[in-house]
């Protein structure tokens, strides 16, 4: 009688622990689990701004491609002139 309460009992803590040990993985996944979605959703995000520079970026290289595109952005940013043009500065009027 007194070997099979002792088996029983050692079974029961064995199961005990084994649960015990079953829950601590749950657990730790979960948490593990939570930490790789919030890293995806920074990802993504880093992503989408990546994307959105990169068609800026490309949209830019195209306009410098234009000619026309360059030399309008030469005469109205860096004061070029074409030859025998004369550039005149207005003083602005502030009020």
């Amino acid at each position: 009688m007194k070997s099979k309460s002792l088996i029983r009992n050692g079974m029961i803590i064995m199961f005990f622990v084994i649960g015990i040990l079953l829950l601590v993985n749950v657990v730790e996944n979960v948490n593990r689990s939570s930490i790789l979605k919030n890293e995806l959703k920074q990802y993504q995000t880093e992503l989408e701004n990546l994307k959105a520079e990169n068609t800026s970026l490309s949209s830019e290289i195209s306009k410098l491609n234009d000619v026309n595109y360059v030399e309008s952005y030469a005469r109205a940013n860096l004061m070029l002139s074409k030859e025998d043009e004369k550039i005149f500065y207005l003083p602005s009027i502030d009020k």
